[in-house]
């Protein structure tokens, strides 16, 4: 398994915990991360024998084809689905991103994204600057390198969250309405 940008590693560590000792997880992160918490993360990490570090661009991972059960992407997928120069279509960065995830997974495997939900018809643009993603989008940019959509999974919900305003300044840190997308890589 990979966790794309791990970042302080909380879901690697709770996956690290279902795969048990036989599985392993690859926690991903960037080098500026590394440059800024790799101490950090090495000590965090290294309590959890069935966790490799890896860090550089998620989109040149080195790690051999189709050896992954599954690659998870939570609550950053806001940082890649848009870009001024096509603003309404995929994002060339999120293409190659994909491609790889692709690429590192099992045939079957799955391709887990959650993120903080934008009200839907939300242009990407304002999107990206609410740090969310609309459901559209996510399915958009996953289905168009050849991931099949095997549905969502509605269990964080939040009536009194507007969708439409960046979820940080607006004190909604941990209430967001998120999607949950599962894609898998076809037989």
């Amino acid at each position: 398994m990979r966790d794309l940008y791990a970042s302080g590693g909380y879901y690697s560590m709770v996956r690290a915990a279902a795969v048990g000792q036989k599985g392993k997880v690859y926690a991903h992160n960037s080098m500026r991360a590394k440059e800024r918490n790799g101490e950090k993360y090495a000590a965090d990490f290294g309590k959890f024998k069935n966790i490799e570090l890896l860090y550089g661009d998620a989109s040149a991972t080195g790690l051999a084809d189709n050896s992954l059960d599954m690659v998870t992407f939570v609550l950053l997928y806001h940082h890649n689905m848009y870009d001024e120069s096509n603003p309404n279509g995929t994002p060339a960065g999120t293409t190659a991103l994909y491609n790889e995830v692709k690429r590192v997974l099992k045939p079957g495997g799955t391709f887990l994204v959650i993120e903080h939900q934008a009200v839907e018809g939300a242009s990407r643009a304002d999107s990206a600057s609410w740090h969310r993603a609309t459901a559209a989008a996510s399915i958009e940019d996953a289905t168009s390198v050849g991931f099949e959509f095997a549905g969502d999974a509605p269990i964080h919900v939040n009536a009194d969250d507007p969708m439409n305003m960046h979820w940080g300044p607006a004190g909604m840190r941990g209430k967001t309405t998120r999607f949950v997308h599962k894609f898998t890589k076809p037989e």
